[in-house]
């Protein structure tokens, strides 16, 4: 089974659904240089990886996107 990749955006905010960390990285280099194009850019600071089951680094399963926790 071919695993799909989801991405939900709304406004300025994008998220990026996959199990593969390698596609999530390249997705957002893809993300990056399309912004680029048209004059903008993502904040480092606000940009996370995330895990909605494992922690990644000090960041705790789940996240929050657009009022929802999504885990």
């Amino acid at each position: 089974m071919a695993k799909s990749l989801t991405i939900i955006r709304y406004a300025d905010d994008i998220c990026a659904v996959h199990p593969d960390l390698a596609i999530i990285l390249e997705v957002k280099d893809i993300i990056g240089e399309v912004l680029g194009k048209v004059g903008l850019e993502y904040s480092e600071s606000k940009t996370k990886i995330l895990h909605t089951l494992q922690k990644v680094g000090e960041n705790r399963p789940g996240f929050d996107y657009l009022g929802f926790k999504i885990q």
